[in-house]
């Protein structure tokens, strides 16, 4: 029979009460074995995603299309997801040139040896331009600068002397040391082989072949001096899950590399160091998140209910809200960030808040179902504002904030189910004393003194409000905005200056800049490229950034055409003296351009489908496509990112872009902080409008405490000289939804002093929390962790300062304090 001071059922304590509770309880149990069976099928395979991309806007490249964006970003990583490169070098002045190369050699063995016997480790293959590849139908199609000036040169001389001169040069071409790829016959001035020898010749390595293997040497200015350059491929999923130990073996390999050959030393680079490294570091973030916050959760329950079986049923609501939270995100994303899942780990200070509301308020004689109609509102507008503030997540198109949106309302909505559904039937372990800690605090609240117009007629009060907002004014005014893009960089800087280093020496293409090149064909955007080349070429601050694209290698048809027409009226000319010569005439080049199918059936098909994004083939619904080339860059500086964009928009040709990943990912990141800032007032506004059906004229009373919270938050930063970021307005986000539940709890409740040591062990156990991500070696992690470290402090010191003195409503609110 329910309470003469208990309010009316609502819907929801209709059917918790239905068959008195053991509807609830068969639900919460199918639930369970549900998310158990969703969340260990998805463990056993690979659940983790260490990339923090994911934390990342799904545009970045807004001048493009989205299908095209998507091909470049793919392209981008493709060779590099999952690809380490290392650079073995010895250096020994005065050493012959064949000692060099046989201590380089043994100490490339030793290094590679060494990482081989981690097991994640496999040797990789090495797919670039390798010998003298012959290119039918190129004859007259390809042809070196040099060679195109003096074909130029001599068929503008007089008859006569440019016959005797272009037969001199090709019966040059006879010569033993000419290669004579396309033979005699269709390439009688070898224009071929001196493309094809330039064109190697500009490339940062060579291929040799040693000790029955092929090696490939960076080339390298000083004499003294070797370097191979070895590749290797690693397990994704053992790098993902932070398990490879890359950087153990790395060290065993250059220790080995050294000791094999003297002065030997070794970099290596590749995006599996920096996953190992963060997925390794994350991974015992994890641990240390989890296992102190969980021991100082339970430490402080204790101390405050006295009973381990109280802690002990406590615990459970929260490993079962998590539960279902971690399958309902793997249901929904089918892989987590691991960055979401360290995120998860502070679920633990809050989702308790629940289960300690509900053992701190229990009133003598009270039965559990009675306690819980009467718990069942605060509970739900506490847990519905928190889980809100959690799902504004849900509007930023940034995918792992979408999952810990799914994850953290979750978490904290199943964890309440937990404790209203389950708790009922766990009388027995509720506590049986009362605590010194749970005394002392119980006594506390009513002795805290209001802040009402009485007080703020005291020097001292107003004083103490003078300092406070001159500190605040002081912090907000120092505030500085950022995108935040940094925030997720956290690589050891080691890693960096190693990657930095390989990169200038093999020349490799930056992953973040980049041009794309749109036309209707594959020609007319070879054109395009053609004219950017140039452009960039003509700029002597960009002489440091080395481009690299299909036009290197498959000039336009149109370049193809006046080269091969050059080629014939030199054979023309040439072809009286070379009958009388050789007593027959070469047949020439052949009679149209060459093209990318003619490149495709050679082994320089694999280093030049790189630059190829799409080739105008067509699409699945029939229609053609245009096609888009890809020019890489290598040697970007931060300074170059305003010229190379200069470049673009200069040629004033449709269809070409430059597009920086890295700025896109500051504008997404910048963009994003402004709307969740909107989004935070907003929700502030709904929740102040929302509560004044509940406590009428008092609800700025539970929403204040929050917004000093958040302003104290921000001038922190601000005093500090932290920038202001995404991670930062996110963390504010999560203050919103916890603040509020403070404020609820203790604007009905004004001098209950359970729920003040209640909503006491809430902030505790929140601060403990989140407090640890402040000192995350994620940078976006620790200011998150800082951000509500400090705006939670204040908010729990602000809240019963801003209390009413009486419940602003009659009824069951206006409550006696507990007693056992």
């Amino acid at each position: 029979m329910r309470s003469d001071s208990a309010p009316r059922p609502n819907p929801a304590a209709r059917f918790l009460d239905l068959l008195r509770g053991r509807l609830a309880l068969a639900l919460l149990v199918v639930l369970l074995a549900l998310s158990a069976l969703e969340a260990a099928t998805h463990l056993a395979g690979r659940p983790f995603d260490a990339d923090l991309a994911s934390l990342l806007p799904d545009a970045l490249a807004p001048e493009l299309s989205p299908g095209l964006e998507a091909k470049l970003r793919d392209r981008l990583a493709k060779n590099e997801s999952n690809s380490i490169a290392a650079l073995v070098t010895v250096k020994q002045a005065g050493a012959s040139g064949a000692q060099l190369d046989a201590d380089a050699r043994r100490a490339a063995l030793a290094f590679e040896a060494k990482l081989l016997e981690n097991p994640a480790v496999r040797r990789g293959t090495f797919e670039g331009a390798s010998g003298l590849p012959a290119l039918p139908r190129a004859a007259g199609n390809l042809l070196t600068d040099a060679d195109r000036r003096a074909l130029e040169a001599l068929t503008a001389l007089p008859t006569e002397a440019a016959a005797e001169r272009l037969a001199a040069r090709a019966a040059a071409c006879l010569s033993p040391a000419s290669p004579r790829l396309l033979g005699f016959t269709n390439d009688p001035f070898c224009t071929f082989d001196h493309w094809l020898l330039e064109r190697l010749a500009a490339l940062p390595w060579t291929k040799t072949t040693a000790q029955g293997r092929d090696w490939v040497a960076v080339k390298r200015p000083d004499p003294g001096e070797r370097t191979l350059l070895l590749l290797f491929s690693a397990d994704e999923k053992a790098v993902a899950a932070g398990e490879a130990g890359l950087a153990r073996s790395l060290a065993a390999a250059k220790a080995a590399a050294a000791e094999a050959a003297p002065g030997a030393d070794a970099l290596a680079a590749g995006v599996p160091l920096f996953t190992d490294a963060i997925a390794s570091r994350a991974e015992r973030e994890v641990a240390i998140i989890g296992i102190v916050s969980t021991v100082g959760v339970l430490v402080v329950a204790w101390l405050l209910f006295g009973r381990f079986a109280t802690v002990a049923a406590m615990s459970v609501t929260v490993a079962a809200g998590f539960l279902m939270a971690l399958a309902l995100t793997f249901a929904l994303f089918g892989t987590l960030s691991l960055v979401t899942f360290i995120f998860g780990a502070t679920l633990i200070g809050v989702s308790v808040d629940y289960s300690s509301h509900w053992m701190a308020l229990k009133r003598p004689g009270e039965s559990p179902w009675e306690r819980r109609r009467r718990l069942l509102t605060p509970l739900l507008l506490a847990a519905g504002s928190s889980a809100a503030a959690y799902a504004a997540l849900l509007l930023t198109p940034l995918p792992g904030l979408r999952q810990m949106a799914v994850l953290a309302a979750a978490g904290l909505l199943g964890a309440l189910f937990t404790v209203l559904a389950l708790l009922p039937f766990c009388e027995r372990l509720a506590p049986k004393r009362t605590t010194r800690l749970m005394a002392k605090l119980e006594t506390a609240l009513p002795r805290i003194p209001h802040l009402d117009s009485a007080a703020l007629r005291r020097p001292a009060v107003l004083g103490a409000l003078a300092l406070f907002a001159t500190l605040l004014i002081f912090g907000l005014t120092r505030l500085e905005f950022a995108s935040g893009i940094r925030d997720l960089q956290g690589a050891p800087a080691s890693l960096i200056a190693e990657q930095r280093q390989v990169a200038e020496t093999i020349r490799m293409p930056s992953p973040a800049q980049a041009f794309v090149i749109e036309g209707a064909t594959i020609d007319e955007a070879l054109e395009k490229e053609v004219h950017l080349r140039a452009r960039l070429a003509a700029d002597p601050a960009l002489r440091h950034v080395t481009p690299a694209g299909l036009s290197e290698w498959l000039p336009p048809a149109l370049r193809q055409n006046a080269d091969r027409a050059l080629v014939r009226k030199a054979l023309d000319l040439a072809e009286p003296t070379l009958e009388a010569l050789l007593g027959a005439r070469p047949a020439g080049p052949g009679g149209r351009a060459l093209t990318e199918a003619d490149v495709a059936a050679t082994p320089l098909k694999r280093l030049l489908s790189q630059y190829v994004l799409t080739d105008g083939s067509s699409a699945s619904n029939g229609e053609k496509s245009g096609a888009a080339l890809l020019l890489t860059l290598a040697g970007v500086a931060p300074g170059d990112l305003g010229r190379l964009a200069s470049a673009a928009a200069d040629l004033e040709l449709p269809g070409v872009h430059f597009v920086d990943i890295t700025r896109g990912m500051g504008d997404g990141l910048s963009l994003y902080r402004d709307r969740v800032l909107v989004l935070l007032a907003l929700g502030l506004a709904a929740l102040w409008a929302v509560l004044v059906l509940r406590f009428r004229g008092a609800a700025w009373r539970a929403v204040a405490p929050t917004v000093i919270g958040i302003l104290t938050a921000a001038a922190v930063l601000g005093a500090f000289g932290i920038p202001f970021t995404l991670f930062a307005a996110l963390a504010m986000v999560l203050l919103t939804g916890l603040g509020v539940d403070y404020g609820i709890f203790l604007t009905g409740n004004p001098n209950d002093g359970r729920t003040g040591a209640a909503t006491l062990f809430s902030g505790v156990t929140t601060m403990l929390s989140f407090g640890l991500l402040a000192f995350s070696s994620t940078p976006a992690l620790s200011v998150f962790g800082l951000t509500v470290l400090t705006g939670q402090a204040a908010i729990w010191a602000a809240t019963p300062l801003l209390r009413p003195k009486r419940s602003p409503f009659a009824g069951p609110a206006a409550e006696p304090p507990a007693e056992n």
